[in-house]
């Protein structure tokens, strides 16, 4: 077994031992690790929970080699292996500490988050390379970063995105301008100066020159350049003065509102600072150009259902929304109790299937919210 625990006082010691692979994890080791804080959880005599990689590295996340010779029925088991350490984690009636040394990377990264809390040497390496090849957040531990990474939460608190980093080398990327349009070749893009919101493009030999199932999305996702083929991400966000590439939303999210567009990161991270909020997702109702945004809201546990009703909690809501949303716009917001996710991930928001929950709602509910959004809500159906 690669995963073992020690006593130390009061504490228990949880490591993982596959330094073959610089502690990746499989998912035998997810699952044992996920067993071994739950029953640290609940033995009386643990006050608190450390983990640790054996050797010289905290882990480098997923272990990519099980990952390719999986069947999809086993990834699905190992995503799931993998979610279920961090929501284990995350309930633990005892504070689980993250003793980090070495690299720290990918999922291992987002694992580390989910801890309460963070010891590292001065060895540590801290990084999400999979952003470069198209690959995202598998539980969702990502969110946790911004409140934990200084400098740059100072920056996502008040609404100006996520830092997800600088390029690696071999990787050449830009921001343009933001258009649901194809672009055909690279000199009918508009390249965008620092600190201006576009799509993020890219190129380098991770990315795939075309799509091999999907051959319609070529047009709308690849650009010509000379000899070589630039991706669409369809992220949408800009570079800082340190050549850094801050995220603030998909493309095909975005809400376009008469006073211009509103990015899902920006706004929710101004809502997710509000004590009461575990999670918000900004959707928009109505056509691209005159949107209306609603923020929908699920409450942490602590807070009783309902608590919150129509006006009174948009009261509450002003002043932050009014640092992220024009004052000409009218907005609104919905409580949800459980946020839909989408199948693929298990953890990223649908708010294609969350518009349409809004909209339900407003028309289950028309007095609680303004007559705009009931009259728009009324269009959509």
């Amino acid at each position: 077994m690669t995963v073992t625990t020690a006593e130390r006082g009061a504490a228990r010691v949880v490591s993982w031992d596959r330094q073959e692979r610089r502690n990746a994890w499989d998912l035998e080791t997810m699952t044992a690790i996920a067993d071994a804080v739950e029953e640290a959880g609940s033995d009386e005599q643990v006050r608190c929970v450390v983990l640790r990689g054996a050797g010289e590295h905290f882990s480098a996340g997923d272990d990519l080699q099980s990952a390719i010779e999986a069947d999809s029925a086993a990834w699905a088991a190992t995503i799931e292996g993998f979610q279920r350490m961090t929501r284990v984690v995350l309930a633990s009636p005892v504070p689980v500490v993250a003793a980090v040394d070495g690299v720290c990377v990918g999922g291992a990264l987002e694992f580390a988050a989910s801890c309460d809390l963070r010891l590292c040497t001065d060895r540590v390496r801290l990084l999400t390379p999979e952003i470069r090849i198209g690959l995202v957040m598998s539980n969702a531990g990502t969110l946790f970063l911004p409140e934990v990474l200084g400098e740059t939460a100072a920056r996502t608190n008040p609404g100006a995105g996520i830092c997800v980093g600088r390029k690696l080398d071999s990787v050449d990327w830009r921001v343009i301008r933001i258009t649901d349009a194809p672009i055909e070749r690279m000199d009918e893009a508009v390249e965008l100066p620092l600190g201006e919101i576009g799509e993020l493009i890219v190129r380098g030999p991770q990315v795939s020159p075309r799509y091999v199932t999907r051959i319609e999305a070529n047009a709308q996702f690849k650009i010509a350049d000379q000899n070589t083929l630039w991706h669409r991400t369809g992220d949408i966000g800009y570079f800082d003065d340190q050549n850094r590439f801050w995220y603030c939303g998909r493309k095909s999210q975005r809400v376009e509102t008469a006073a211009g567009p509103l990015f899902t990161e920006c706004v929710e991270g101004m809502f997710n600072r509000h004590p009461d909020v575990e999670i918000s997702a900004l959707v928009g109702l109505g056509r691209a150009g005159d949107q209306l945004p609603v923020i929908a809201v699920k409450f942490r546990p602590a807070v009783r259902v309902g608590r919150y009703s129509g006006a009174g909690a948009f009261a509450d809501f002003t002043r932050l929304a009014a640092t992220v949303i024009p004052a000409s716009i009218i907005c609104d917001w919905m409580e949800f109790e459980e946020m839909p996710v989408d199948v693929r991930h298990n953890s990223k928001i649908n708010r294609e299937f969350l518009r349409e929950g809004v909209s339900i709602g407003i028309l289950a509910e028309p007095n609680l919210f303004h007559p705009e959004f009931v009259a728009r809500a009324r269009q959509a159906s």
